[in-house]
């Protein structure tokens, strides 16, 4: 799932990951992400920080306060790049932080990475 409310970086993001077979779902803002994630349960989240309604660290604190979604990776991808964002992010139990301008091979390997990790945390 993509949670991006600038169309180009949301564009860039679907461009990069559709390739790749993904199924992917998009919000605009955190509480339509929230909506999403209640009816669809998708296997990782790419969370931007800065949305229109509440910020990205509201919602990831939302969604691990959950039973049913806490278990969801979630990966901050964000314009904030100095290293209190980053810290924070990964501080708060964040599968990665990836800092934009995105590129391309970051984003992959670290999906492909921590969607591995997931499938074998489910068979054991």
């Amino acid at each position: 799932m993509l949670v991006e409310d600038d169309p180009t970086n949301l564009k860039l993001l679907t461009y990069i990951l559709r390739p790749c077979g993904y199924q992917l779902y998009t919000a605009k803002g955190g509480n339509q992400a929230l909506e999403i994630v209640e009816k669809h349960r998708p296997d990782l989240i790419l969370l931007d920080i800065r949305l229109p309604d509440i910020d990205g660290f509201q919602v990831f604190k939302k969604l691990k306060a959950q039973e049913e979604t806490k278990g969801i990776p979630i990966i901050f991808v964000s314009a904030l790049a100095q290293k209190k964002y980053r810290v924070k992010g990964l501080s708060l139990g964040a599968a990665d932080y990836i800092v934009k301008p995105y590129m391309k091979e970051d984003i992959i390997v670290s999906i492909k990475e921590i969607l591995k990790l997931r499938k074998l945390e489910n068979v054991q």
